[in-house]
């Protein structure tokens, strides 16, 4: 069963992930994204650019990775939006999630229509925007998909507070889970003594000291504690035969 994907709204605490995300996209793919093939530097100023810029940015991840990216522009009367992808992640509902959220966020800013520009052959967009019911005009190789929205009322902007609620906790709780993780794998590498360790990395076995030689520990066992009550007991008795041996020999002498 697919999940549904959680969207969060960014802030600058995640300029890294999001340059991240645009850094995995590969040359088409940042063709297809910004019009353009953008360069790796020109990919981490954009993502500053964005973040500063305090447009409507949204992510959707697993775990503590940036899967999907939309970056929602407020103009005059409209917005306009861009949405990414990782590759190995399309189809699962990730960008639908990002166009809706996009879609509830534009109401709320007051503008009427929603706007997206690209390039005819970027077959996932233009899907989207078709399933979403946008208008779509193509010429040249390129193409602008127009929605109009409804006003703003109660249900959008509670709908908005209670999505990025659950986002953050979302968020919260892994985060929380990948430091306890961390915590419990050094927590377990502190605990092995550097002779466990030793023994680990040179593969010694069982019946083998760190040194090489025989464990001790299995040649001690095979020689007589000198504390042990049985072993005691054996040595009296053998002296005590000795004893009688020689008096009984001295008895015979004339």
């Amino acid at each position: 069963m697919k999940s549904k994907a959680i969207v969060r709204e960014l802030t600058r605490l995640d300029r890294p992930a999001l340059e991240r995300h645009f850094l995995s996209l590969g040359s088409d793919d940042r063709r297809l994204r910004f019009g353009i093939a953008l360069s790796d530097r020109r990919c981490a100023r954009t993502s500053r650019a964005s973040i500063s810029a305090r447009c409507g940015i949204r992510g959707s991840g697993r775990g503590l990775h940036l899967l999907g990216a939309a970056h929602l522009a407020r103009g005059k009367g409209y917005a306009e939006l861009g949405i990414s992808v990782l590759p190995g992640h399309r189809g699962r509902g990730i960008g639908g999630a990002l166009l809706a959220r996009a879609h509830t966020h534009a109401r709320n800013w007051g503008v009427r229509t929603l706007f997206m520009h690209c390039l005819t052959e970027n077959g996932a967009i233009m899907h989207l925007a078709r399933k979403q019911g946008m208008q779509i005009a193509a010429e040249a190789g390129e193409a602008d998909a127009k929605l109009l929205l409804p006003p703003a009322d109660a249900l959008s902007y509670l709908g908005a507070a209670f999505e990025q609620r659950v986002a953050l906790f979302d968020h919260a709780l892994k985060t929380q889970l990948a430091s306890a993780k961390r915590l419990a794998e050094a927590l377990t590498s502190r605990t092995q003594s550097p002779a466990q360790k030793n023994k680990e990395s040179a593969g010694i076995g069982a019946g083998r000291d760190e040194h090489g030689g025989a464990d001790r520990r299995i040649l001690a066992k095979a020689l007589p504690d000198p504390w042990d009550g049985d072993a005691h007991r054996g040595g009296q008795y053998q002296v005590q035969q000795h004893r009688e041996r020689h008096d009984a020999a001295n008895a015979t002498l004339p």
